[in-house]
């Protein structure tokens, strides 16, 4: 199925990139999988920032640790904690 989505996307470029001018965008955000944004983004002279949403959630993590330590205060490695946020 993934591969018809990405077809019907790149069938629709030249739409999206219509839009994008005619809305006078200020940034594009994009998924690393539509590497076409990139020349979009720099005709335009405008940043382009890629989203990827599978780091999305390790992310999240990894700055939650490091804000409330909830891995720290466990007696010992096999015990479960609640991730805080």
């Amino acid at each position: 199925m993934s591969p018809k989505i990405y077809h019907g996307l790149a069938i629709l470029q030249p739409q999206i990139e219509k839009l994008i001018v005619e809305l006078e965008a200020d940034c594009i955000v994009s998924c690393m999988f539509h590497p076409w944004t990139v020349g979009v983004a720099s005709k335009l002279g405008i940043p382009r920032i890629i989203f990827y949403a599978a780091s999305v959630l390790s992310r999240s993590v990894v700055h939650m640790l490091e804000q409330h330590a909830s891995h720290t205060k466990v007696d010992h490695d096999s015990e479960k904690f609640t991730m805080v946020g």
